[in-house]
């Protein structure tokens, strides 16, 4: 499908979380850059003064404006909540200034559409106010987008709770899914968060259309089952994988590249758990001993917990061990040549950038769609090994220590690490023009352009 030139303004709208703005700013800058369609990035940011929040801003193209939403009034989010309800309530406390920019926006441009993505729901109401077709960005897999539309009819089959499900979920196209690997909403019915969901996950049959970052080679069987024509759901647009480049001098110079420059090729192991994950301090440990224990290398990010380290880790791991407390330049560390294993929260963005850089994966999922995301991996990818957890939940050192094994010395990282590099090879091609997202891409640009007054 050929691109023409465009006149359409499209307001993007992103909730909290580094997770959630990579994507979304890739996708702005793709619009931009290939589809010639000018955007107002709209952004909750926990942080703005985060040097990877600042970084990425820097790396936004011509044609996108980033315009920074207010913080929360202080106090104004509860202490000891799950991220995910911090997310949701950052974002209603942004309404009245989305509002206030849609509508500049809508007197002074020709808007086409306002895109979200799933914790910016509370706008979605907005936007009809407005008349604007609201559209929404699905930073997760198909796999879970899957489960979204069938959530509804799901609960009611099923009355008890879901971790003690006799069977896995079987949905069309996709891989079996247990009980316990089910997105974290879905796991207790009595919390505020099952009902919003669900309520959530009925919305979605109102959006104009969908989103989605992921490629066909990564979901070969879902995709094309949320592809084909249906009456009752909208349309879906397979159109990543949307990650960051590496562009910044900061990301090639930061000290965990000098140090891995330091290291043997395919010998180190990266562990990140992402900006809203916290471990508790006894997996903190046993993932801390496990590592100490493998022997192998490592770069260790770890944010709001490194307290919790056992006393003289640092200094008994140090010829071996490099720990970092603040913030690190994740895709170069990812794309450099000693990297030869990610230990991940799963999380999607980070999925996305170990698979685009060929990095075979350990799975330690923590909330969110994240174990969802990690059974997807190891049984549908197979790019994923995931340890065995004990009753309570614990990942106990032993276990670290046989996983890291395995995919640095033996055979089953060999196999590994040869599909997620078939993988790489078919992402490249997917953005490609006549690939699979790129097709999927024009589709919905085109539906954008006839939207222009």
């Amino acid at each position: 499908m050929e691109i023409q030139g465009s006149t359409a303004h499209l307001a993007l709208l992103c909730s909290p979380g580094m997770g959630h703005l990579i994507p979304f700013a890739q996708l702005a800058s793709r619009l931009a850059k290939v589809y010639n369609i000018a955007i107002t990035l709209l952004i909750n940011s926990e942080n703005p003064s985060n040097p990877a929040y600042l970084s990425l801003l820097d790396s936004l193209p011509d044609g996108v404006d980033a315009v920074t939403l207010p913080l929360p009034p202080p106090n104004s989010i509860p202490e000891g909540g799950s991220p995910m309800t911090k997310i949701i309530l950052t974002v209603i406390s942004s309404l009245p200034h989305v509002h206030s920019n849609l509508t500049r926006l809508i007197s002074t441009k020709s808007l086409s559409a306002l895109v979200i993505d799933l914790f910016s729901f509370p706008a979605k109401e907005m936007a009809g106010q407005l008349g604007l077709p609201c559209y929404l960005f699905y930073p997760s897999p198909c796999t879970a987008l899957a489960l979204n539309f069938h959530a509804p009819e799901l609960v009611k089959s099923y009355q008890g709770e879901f971790k003690d499900l006799p069977e896995p979920v079987k949905l069309p196209g996709c891989i079996p899914i247990s009980g316990p690997d089910l997105v974290e909403p879905l796991q207790d019915r009595t919390t505020e968060m099952y009902h919003g969901f669900l309520q959530l996950c009925t919305q979605l049959f109102d959006m104009k259309g969908i989103l989605v970052n992921t490629y066909e080679e990564l979901e070969p069987g879902v995709v094309k089952t949320l592809r084909e024509p249906d009456e009752v759901r909208p349309p879906v647009y397979a159109v990543g994988p949307l990650t960051r480049p590496i562009e910044s001098e900061a990301d090639r110079t930061h000290e965990s590249i000098t140090w891995l420059d330091l290291q043997p090729d395919k010998s180190v192991v990266y562990v990140a758990l992402g900006s809203w994950g916290i471990l508790n301090q006894e997996q903190v440990r046993e993932l801390a001993l496990g590592l100490e224990l493998s022997g192998h290398r490592f770069v260790w990010v770890i944010t709001g917990c490194s307290d919790a380290l056992p006393e003289g880790f640092e200094e008994k791991t140090k010829e071996i061990g490099h720990v970092v407390t603040s913030w690190a330049p994740q895709l170069a560390i990812l794309k450099h040549k000693s990297i030869g294993l990610f230990l991940t929260h799963c999380g999607w963005s980070s999925v996305l950038e170990s698979v685009t850089s060929g990095v075979p994966m350990v799975s330690l999922p923590m909330y969110a769609e994240q174990r969802l995301n990690a059974a997807l991996l190891t049984d549908g990818a197979k790019v994923c090994f995931r340890p065995k957890e004990s009753e309570s939940g614990l990942i106990p050192r032993d276990e670290i220590v046989r996983v890291v094994k395995c995919v640095i010395e033996g055979e089953e990282g060999e196999v590994l690490r040869k599909r997620v590099g078939e993988l790489k090879n078919a992402a490249v091609h997917a953005l490609l023009e006549g690939g699979s997202s790129y097709q999927a891409m024009a589709e919905v640009v085109e539906v954008w352009n006839k939207n222009v007054a």
